[in-house]
């Protein structure tokens, strides 16, 4: 039997932690990785109403330095596809997690979109993977003509 000290376990999980990245696709689009996976809509219609602006102030200050940093430009109206790498297999209601309400406040706050509307934001696809090793959340964001 393996005995892990805590250091060692420590050192696994920040080896497999998914950092905030930015990343150019072609024809202007840009894929945004999140390490963390977005709650659940029960988990956020629960939260408290101090909790939940927590939330959305940490993501949105969080993005406005990946924003910056990549020099993502502003879009006037793009098309969004989500990603969520879960830690396991279990059963989850994908319209639990593509609701991402959090996400789109932070990107108008940084700039990226000029409002998270249906005349400016188009949720094109949202999908469910697995990958026990690296969970995290991905966006790609395309402008829209």
């Amino acid at each position: 039997m393996t005995t892990w000290t805590r250091a060692a376990v420590r050192r696994m999980r920040s080896a497999a932690r998914v950092d905030y990245a930015a990343d150019p696709l072609s024809g202007g689009a840009w894929r945004l990785t999140l390490p963390d996976l977005p709650p659940s809509l029960n988990d956020w219609q629960r939260w408290h109403w101090a909790r939940r602006r927590r939330q959305t102030e940490d993501l949105t200050a969080a993005l406005m330095v990946l924003v910056r940093s990549a020099r993502i430009p502003p879009l006037r109206s793009a098309e969004a596809r989500g990603r969520c790498y879960f830690p396991d297999r279990r059963r989850r209601d994908p319209t639990n997690y593509a609701h991402w309400k959090p996400l789109w406040d932070a990107l108008v706050r940084a700039g990226v979109l000029d409002d998270d509307d249906a005349a400016h934001l188009r949720v094109a696809a949202f999908e469910q993977l697995v990958n026990g090793a690296r969970p995290r959340s991905e966006v790609e964001l395309r402008c829209l003509p």
